[in-house]
């Protein structure tokens, strides 16, 4: 065979093994379920709701409710089940206002609530599996937004020492209240 004819062969072999796995990669994403691929949004322990209504950007409104211990979205043509997990909102953009005891914190939630960090809306840590904090603020009613990793991070670059109840304690002031992260003894001896 002629080194042209040999050439056109291999980019035909190429094109056509090119072809044959973008076919079978298509067939295969068009039979993953969008519970395969879909990616967590939120999450809601079952004690801290009862309704969310979530405006979509074509003005269709959504309703989140919770009825009879049972989470479901609710559109005007139907009702659906859903799993929830940890906190039905994330804070995602936090603004500080101010210095010292006059300094408001507010925060943005993902489905842009901005809420001011203050003693009508605290700021509580949890103890997370890792060994770290899980911080959240409150929004409303028994509605609690999970505050993203970054945003904590932010929250503990700006905290300070305060005596609470006799014990050091390391937290953020926000609002005129302070609220405790952790033992100021273990901040300090983290690595």
């Amino acid at each position: 065979m002629k080194p042209k004819g040999l050439l056109i062969a291999v980019v035909l072999l190429a094109v056509l093994g090119g072809l044959t796995w973008w076919s079978n990669k298509t067939q295969i994403d068009k039979s993953k379920t969008p519970a395969d691929t879909a990616t967590k949004l939120l999450t809601i322990p079952d004690d801290q709701f009862q309704e969310i209504k979530i405006k979509k950007v074509t003005g269709e409104l959504l309703d989140l409710k919770r009825e009879n211990g049972k989470h479901f979205l609710v559109t005007p043509v139907e009702k659906v089940g859903i799993r929830v997990d940890d906190a039905p909102f994330l804070a995602v953009e936090m603004v500080r206002e101010g210095d010292g005891q006059s300094q408001m914190l507010r925060f943005r939630t993902n489905v842009d609530d901005w809420v001011a960090c203050d003693a009508a809306h605290r700021l509580r840590f949890e103890a997370a599996a890792d060994g770290g904090l899980t911080p959240y603020l409150h929004v409303r009613a028994d509605l609690w937004a999970k505050v993203t990793r970054t945003l904590y991070y932010d929250l503990v670059d700006m905290g300070e020492e305060r005596v609470v109840d006799g014990r050091p304690m390391f937290g953020v002031t926000s609002g005129g209240e302070f609220f405790a992260m952790a033992d100021a003894e273990q901040v300090r001896g983290a690595p």
